[in-house]
């Protein structure tokens, strides 16, 4: 069973989720429950769980230092944040930190508790695997030098050559290899940073690039020199070429967004595609960076939607458009609205309510503005509207939503 420990401040939060769902049905073993991160460290040190569920704001050690806490690699759980609606900045820094996922307080339910707990779940074991493979068939060390040198048309001794396949299993030689590229758009920031930032930087990098192309196949990620990045994965030769294309090309758009959204780091990325063994390697390898060079990159656009969130979520008040946010970022009205569309999942004017509104809940939650104040300071000069608006969104009116946040 996946052993599970619930870290909250709050007795009848932890209570809730104790009983929310038929744990042990479930295939999860609640290990023990803590009201803040020092108590947490305890338990994790004595149960050893594998799955954290843990709130934010806690008194004597909070959900983000517990998240940054150096473990162990053996000790280290994964984590799901329990967040309230105006902790969302906090969320971002518990990801960067290493958090997996994340749940909200207020809409949590059986089934979106057991969901992301499935998930995590299957990436622990998926990232077990992984590491495993990585510790047991050649450091990391190695891996980096024996593809260097591979690039470079070095060729590698028997052994580092034997070594370095066995990463993707004993079936290697019947894959076919994937070479991901990304470069960073922010190359000041490799200037300027610390040697101890640089590593967390690019540690954070190498894991999430890790966890997506582990989705997909046997994969590894490497730092390269000044924000460049190069990720390999094997899949099985009978899977449908055009198929995989299409799903490496989703990977290679999801990547530099989330870079964008959780590291606060522009990256470009290209995939190149090879066939069976190293020669495969270096011919996806040399297919990438040949189309990086050649400005085919994806990722260009994600800073293109980096920007345009950005102008969104310090302008949300006033009277914008998308053609204002458009000539903004410096791109055409239509082509901006499909980028959001293809990052987002929602169009630009859902984009710009769904700023306005979590913006008025921290008002609500956490000011005295009157309902008419806080829509005037939103966006909405008619608080008739801005009341259906944000019923119609949140389920709720605004009175309703402030006097819940404040039992």
């Amino acid at each position: 069973m996946v052993k599970v420990l619930i870290v909250d401040d709050e007795a009848v939060v932890r209570i809730g989720l104790k009983s929310m769902i038929d744990w042990k049905t479930n295939g999860f073993d609640l290990v023990g429950e803590a009201p803040n991160g020092e108590k947490a460290l305890e338990l994790i040190e004595s149960q050893q769980p594998d799955i954290v569920l843990t709130d934010i704001k806690m008194p004597a050690m909070d959900g983000l230092e517990l998240i940054s806490y150096p473990f162990a690699p053996e000790l280290r759980p994964q984590f799901i944040v329990l967040s309230s609606y105006d902790d969302f900045q906090f969320v971002k820094g518990a990801l960067k930190a290493g958090a997996k996922d994340y749940l909200l307080k207020l809409e949590m339910t059986p089934d979106k508790l057991l969901e992301v707990l499935r998930a995590t779940s299957q990436s622990l074991e998926t990232s077990r695997e992984a590491h495993a493979r990585l510790a047991v068939k050649s450091p990391h060390r190695t891996v980096r030098n024996s593809f260097f040198n591979l690039i470079s048309g070095v060729a590698l001794a028997p052994a580092d050559h034997e070594a370095f396949l066995s990463l993707f299993s004993e079936q290697a030689g019947q894959r076919r290899f994937g070479c991901l590229v990304l470069r960073s758009l922010d190359l000041h920031k490799f200037d300027t940073i610390s040697e101890t930032d640089l590593h967390m930087l690019n540690s954070s990098v190498v894991n999430v690039v890790e966890e997506i192309l582990n989705e997909y196949g046997t994969a590894f990620c490497i730092a390269g020199y000044r924000g460049t990045y190069y990720g390999v994965f094997a899949i099985p030769q009978e899977r449908d070429g055009a198929g995989e294309r299409a799903r490496g090309e989703e990977f290679c758009t999801r990547i530099p967004i989330l870079l964008g959204q959780y590291l606060n780091l522009n990256v470009k990325a290209c995939i190149g595609w090879g066939g069976e063994g190293l020669e495969g390697i270096r011919n996806a390898y040399q297919e990438a960076m040949g189309s990086l060079e050649n400005g085919e990159a994806k990722g260009d656009f994600s800073w293109g939607v980096a920007k345009a969130l950005e102008y969104i979520n310090h302008h949300y008040q006033e009277d914008i458009s998308l053609d204002d946010v458009a000539d903004y970022v410096g791109l055409s009205e239509s082509y901006l609205s499909r980028l959001l569309k293809q990052a987002t999942g929602k169009s630009y004017s859902r984009i710009l309510i769904h700023s306005r509104i979590e913006r008025a809940k921290y008002l609500l939650s956490n000011t005295e503005e009157k309902v008419y104040a806080v829509s005037e300071l939103v966006g909405y000069k008619n608080p008739f509207y801005f009341d259906r608006l944000f019923k119609s969104t949140v389920g709720i009116s605004p009175s309703d939503y402030r006097n819940r946040r404040k039992r």
